[in-house]
């Protein structure tokens, strides 16, 4: 491990600028988002989220320019300025008249599309020019997670009922419908959230259980390969490498990043020990970031780690 970064209190999430110089933030328990220079491995702005609610959730669009942090309602901000641009509401929920946004947000690769994932069941798209919900697609019980392709052609969303096992919808992105109403199944797992697709888009990568990883084929759901990782529990997050051929899983309960060969579906070992209750994890050339939530610890204040990687 390179070094560790000190963030705001309870982080949740976080996403890197595509030329990799920038890593956002978004600390639940601050009220905040911190700007990370990669370059200089220090936290360079702070940025407030005026919101009834923390941060849950943050993406930044394939052009670097815009990054949206999900709360109460979704926050548009300007990555050349850190200021807040715009907001865009929340539709409420007709069962519980609180706002139906939960944790699942996703942007297309052309910038002019978000998918964010509800509680309720749905996956709302907006317009990211209007700030206006162009449709909701009823996807199952308790929607949490969202995954673009990066061909943009695709959306993924993983749902979940109570005790229940997880299904992915699979939606096309031109048309806004439905494509495959149960793409693949798994395991109950406790609302683990990970969820990405390959390089290539051929593959979806998704938390299974306790502590299994699925390889799904991005066309039929078919499974391509299962990998069962360590025997403890809780798995945080998943991301996949530029190349495609190796997948990094954070072991939440182990505090250690696994890396699987993708193309032969294995586990290779475990990449390093990093802070207390890592979560998210992202990548930026030769450099892996693992978000340390620190649960449990002096005012629950957040950490970032930096790995060298080789894939």
């Amino acid at each position: 491990m390179v070094g560790t970064i000190t963030a705001g209190k309870s982080p949740d999430a976080m996403a890197i600028t595509p030329n990799g110089n920038y890593v956002y933030v978004d600390n639940y328990g601050s009220g905040t988002v911190s700007v990370i220079n990669a370059l200089l491995n220090k936290v360079s702005t702070t940025i407030p989220i005026p919101s009834s609610s923390g941060p849950t959730g943050i993406v930044i669009t394939s052009d670097g320019s815009t990054a949206f942090v999900l709360a109460d309602r979704i926050f548009v901000i300007s990555t050349a300025t850190n200021q807040i641009l715009k907001t865009i509401p929340s539709a409420p929920s007709s069962r519980t008249g609180v706002p139906s946004f939960w944790n699942g947000l996703g942007v297309t690769p052309d910038g002019t599309q978000l998918y964010v994932s509800n509680f309720n069941g749905t996956v709302s798209i907006i317009n990211v020019a209007t700030g206006q919900i162009e449709n909701t697609l009823k996807v199952g019980y308790n929607a949490f997670a969202v995954a673009i392709s990066p061909d943009g052609k695709s959306a993924y969303v993983k749902a979940v009922a109570d005790e229940g096992p997880f299904y992915l919808t699979k939606i096309d992105v031109a048309s806004q419908t439905i494509e495959l109403p149960q793409f693949g199944a798994g395991l109950y797992n406790y609302g683990i959230s990970a969820l990405v697709v390959s390089p290539d888009s051929q593959t979806v990568y998704v938390a299974e259980a306790e502590n299994s990883v699925l390889a799904l084929n991005a066309d039929t759901g078919n499974q391509e390969f299962r990998v069962r990782l360590s025997s403890q529990p809780q798995l945080g997050g998943l991301q996949v490498s530029p190349s495609g051929k190796s997948l990094y899983v954070v072991e939440n309960s182990a505090n250690a990043v696994a890396t699987i060969n993708t193309p032969r579906g294995t586990q290779v070992g475990t990449l390093v020990t990093v802070g207390n209750g890592p979560d998210s994890v992202v990548i930026s050339g030769r450099w892996l970031y693992v978000l340390n939530t620190n649960p449990g610890t002096r005012r629950n204040r957040g950490s970032v780690s930096i790995i060298h990687i080789t894939h």
